[in-house]
């Protein structure tokens, strides 16, 4: 498998059935950034009753063979696990699971698993947790009657049994439980503790994080981060004051909100907090503003963006009138370590509390951070863009501003919105890879007919102001008739070029799919190897 797909992680599982392709996108955790990357692939379901596992380029990840009704056929949504987790057993004759099966990970034993009557789990069995992946090592055991789960479960991680609880015969969840998040992982080890009463959460429930990565004593260290209460007629409503964690907390996004509810629903002033860097560092509060009844917001209120960690500290402040963005709002960058807050962009939204965006805006990309500072400058109107939109890049990365900012800012691309101004492109764009940052300042440039790709397309790598310009030839040809279709020879990127070796595939489309030999080239490791495609 290839290394460019290594250590992509999401957090659920989920059902479907559709014949076609089903184009997914994935979360996945990036070390090198210390932030989380998007990642999309394709999952199909054939009329031969297989499920195939494809990335983007074409590269099939996983094949298998559905024996049961396709319809209730569980999707792997993790990517280390699409890649090394596999199940080996025996099917009875009507084709059902029996006996003993076990769990393999990159083809070596992961752990014994449990058995299975008639397709029907029973009796004791150990299995890796929903996010099981190399950084969130999880095993749950317990029993299992009639594919039901029922009795006490734990949840064990190095080790240790970290936490769980009690399912009575229906297999619904009652008495008091440790219960880890869906995201649990090496860096984000929060887990929830309180009382389930006929399946819903009741009383009190407190949030704990282990920040140490280590073990004390032999055992499992967690501290108080937040809870509150849970009405007490098990509707699984909160009441009260809450102190709550967001869902990206990690040792990178240590991000809290405190606040009130009144029947399930936010009130009053609520606060977000940020403790930089982890332990250590003092508590700031960063944001908020006031709820009015039916959890609406009113007011000035400063948000996070939906990426804020540590090295993206992107904040948003203006205005709200009934739950409306209305005015100027402005957005901010709060400089690491410096704690200097400064204007990176904003523009307007009408007073009539439709959330239009009007007028000229500067807007940051959705992965702008220390090191990929872009911005998109332009118009608006009627919530539409409309005319020419430019790309420019801060590449001063980390270093102190100075007081000439504009010798570090570069023009990266744009192009023109059409002008009847219903957001369409228009003619000659220059458009910036999705993981355009300092080191690897990838651009894709070519023309645009109705919002559609056409004609040639090149690809340009930069490099970097500091180190030796890189000079990267691909790109290739679209149909003319607008339809967005590949044909012809193309070298093209992979999702996270740079990152896990510049890997480039090159080869020949014939109406919009991959055909023939095509070539896997890794640039930085001087490495290839061929792909065969049938159309």
């Amino acid at each position: 498998m290839h290394q460019q797909i290594q250590n992509i992680q999401v957090f659920e599982k989920s059902t479907f059935s559709n014949q076609d392709a089903n184009l997914i996108q994935l979360e996945w955790w990036n070390p090198n950034e210390m932030k989380f990357r998007d990642v999309q692939i394709h999952i199909t379901i054939t009329q031969e009753n297989n499920i195939i596992y494809s990335s983007q380029e074409g590269i099939i990840l996983r094949k298998e063979q559905i024996y049961d009704n396709p319809n209730n056929q569980e999707i792997l949504l993790n990517m280390e696990q699409i890649q090394h987790l596999e199940w080996l057993g025996e099917y009875g004759k009507n084709k059902r699971k029996l006996g003993k099966w076990v769990a393999t990970w990159n083809k070596s034993l992961l752990i014994e698993g449990g058995y299975y009557v008639d397709g029907l789990k029973q009796g004791l069995w150990t299995q890796p947790f929903t996010n099981y992946f190399s950084k969130a090592k999880v095993f749950e055991n317990g029993q299992y009657f009639h594919d039901q789960k029922y009795g006490r479960w734990h949840y064990i991680y190095k080790n240790k049994n970290i936490g769980g609880g009690s399912y009575n015969a229906q297999g619904v969840k009652y008495g008091k439980w440790l219960e880890i998040s869906e995201k649990f992982n090496d860096d984000s080890q929060l887990t929830y503790c309180g009382e389930y009463k006929n399946g819903k959460k009741v009383g009190i429930w407190a949030v704990l994080w282990n920040d140490d990565d280590s073990w004390y004593n032999g055992e499992y260290k967690n501290k108080l981060m937040g809870g509150g209460s849970y009405d007490e007629e098990g509707d699984g409503i909160k009441q009260g004051n809450w102190l709550e964690v967001s869902d990206r907390f990690d040792n990178h996004t240590q991000v809290t909100f405190k606040g009130e509810y009144k029947n399930g629903k936010k009130v009053g002033n609520w606060h977000i907090f940020h403790r930089q860097n982890g332990k250590g560092k003092s508590i700031m509060k960063i944001g908020g503003g006031l709820y009015k009844e039916e959890e609406i917001k009113q007011g000035i209120w400063v948000e996070l963006s939906d990426r804020f960690y540590d090295f993206s500290q992107v904040k948003y402040n203006g205005q709200y009138k009934h739950g409306k963005k209305i005015g100027r709002w402005d957005i901010f960058y709060v400089k690491e370590k410096m704690q200097k807050q400064i204007i990176n962009g904003g523009g307007q939204y009408d007073e009539e509390g439709d959330e239009t965006k009007l007028g000229f805006w500067v807007e940051v990309s959705d992965r702008f951070y220390c090191n990929s500072k872009v911005t998109y400058h332009g118009q608006y109107k009627n919530g539409k863009k409309i005319g020419m939109w430019n790309i420019l890049f801060n590449w001063q990365g980390n270093k102190q501003m100075q007081q000439n900012i504009m010798q570090y800012i570069r023009f990266s691309g744009g192009g023109l919105y059409d002008k009847r101004g219903d957001g369409i492109k228009q003619g000659y764009w220059i458009e910036i890879w999705n993981g355009f940052f300092y080191q690897s300042q990838v651009t894709y440039s070519g023309q645009y007919k109705n919002d559609k790709k056409v004609g040639r397309w090149d690809i340009l790598n930069e490099g970097d102001q500091i180190q030796e310009y890189l000079s990267l030839s691909g790109g290739g040809s679209y149909d003319e008739e607008g339809n967005e279709i590949k044909f012809g020879r193309w070298i093209e990127l992979a999702n996270d070029f740079w990152d896990f070796g510049q890997i480039t595939f090159n080869g020949e489309y014939q109406d919009g799919k991959k055909v023939g030999r095509w070539v896997e080239m890794d640039l930085y490791k001087d490495e290839k190897r061929e792909i065969m495609y049938q159309y």
